[in-house]
């Protein structure tokens, strides 16, 4: 059994092993906690090495799989009919200068390319505006409004209104659900047209009057819309329910100062 110092010399040696002991305690507990933070830091590196690479591939795939999905659809377009392959082309175009988070219209390429689909757009209608004309009477003619909407003169008519639209940024958030459009040129056809479809969307389910007419600021066409403004997806789920309807061209189209022109609306006989 140790017993307790008894002189001065005793003590001052006790005191030295002690004060030994409790520094070496401490220095072996400090080089756990460094060998622990050591240990901690490079798993955290290790963590971070694994979550870049993985980010990497992720990448990676991600771009493969784009390439092979253009690469498909570049193959799809060349087995396709020319007029096709530029309509496809053309409603591409459209869909991306009318999307404001893809486009800057104020420089670049992107503004250079919207620029070019608009004048594309207007040779068009230019080019087609009296055969437009003539296929809309032969319609209100026969009181069907389908003879001229679901013609392929209409659709070129809409393709040109829409491309035409483009190369200017919208003036709002507003959205419009178009049937279909007619030339400027053609107010009194475009009247009839309107009192025919409402007649026809109001057995689809419509309200009365559903049917509005717009002049178009840039296109110098009239728009046949159903509803008055929306806001963007409303618009394009109310073309989609007109496409399921029978109206094969209806779309949605961002509000580039269109004003509203209900007064050429023909009332019911």
């Amino acid at each position: 059994m140790a017993t307790a110092p008894q002189t001065w010399t005793e003590w001052a040696d006790f005191w030295s092993k002690t004060l030994i002991a409790t520094a070496g305690m401490l220095v072996s507990v400090a080089a756990l906690v460094l060998t622990h933070g050591e240990r901690t830091r490079a798993e955290k590196a290790l963590q971070r090495t694994i979550e870049h690479d993985a980010e990497l591939a992720r990448i990676t795939d991600a771009r493969n799989a784009a390439t092979i999905r253009r690469a498909k659809a570049q193959f799809i377009l060349e087995q396709l009919p020319p007029d096709l392959r530029t309509r496809l082309n053309l409603t591409t175009a459209i869909d991306y200068c009318d999307d404001p988070a893809d486009t800057d219209f104020r420089t670049g390429a992107n503004a250079r390319l919207c620029r070019g689909v608009s004048q594309l757009g207007q040779l068009r209608l230019a080019k087609i505006a009296a055969e437009t004309e003539q296929v809309a009477s032969t319609a209100l003619s026969q009181q069907d409004p389908k003879v001229y909407l679901n013609s392929p003169v209409a659709a070129a008519q809409n393709a040109g209104v829409a491309a035409a639209e483009t190369g200017t940024p919208p003036v709002s958030d507003r959205w419009f659900a178009v049937v279909g459009t007619l030339p400027q040129t053609a107010p009194d056809a475009v009247g009839a047209l309107a009192r025919q479809l409402n007649q026809w969307l109001q057995r689809a389910g419509l309200p009365p009057n559903d049917v509005h007419v717009y002049r178009t600021r840039i296109s110098n066409s009239f728009a046949l819309t159903s509803g008055t403004d929306k806001s963007k997806n409303d618009a394009q789920n109310r073309a989609q329910m007109l496409r399921r309807a029978g109206f094969t061209d209806a779309f949605a189209q961002p509000d580039r100062g269109w004003v509203k022109a209900d007064d050429l609306r023909k009332p019911l006989p």
